[in-house]
């Protein structure tokens, strides 16, 4: 799983512009997903492009099941 988020753009009470133009680049995240047994998977989006500490400290785990294609629930 792999895509652009662009948080807030154009939905109403968040800040966003209507304008098709973006105010800020994109961020490509990436998901890693750790499959187990006797517990739900995990589902780990972070970006690609850090390193390091930067990539420890900007990331977000959740179970696997609360992710949905953004395409099927538009």
């Amino acid at each position: 799983m792999s895509g652009s988020f662009e948080a807030g753009r154009g939905r109403p009470g968040t800040g966003g512009t209507t304008t098709d133009e973006p105010d800020h680049p994109a961020v490509e995240l990436r998901a890693a997903v750790v499959e187990y047994e006797n517990r739900p998977d995990r589902c780990t989006l972070y970006d690609p492009a850090l390193t390091g500490f930067e990539r420890m400290a900007t990331w977000l785990t959740a179970d696997r099941d609360v992710f949905v294609d953004l395409a099927a629930v538009r």
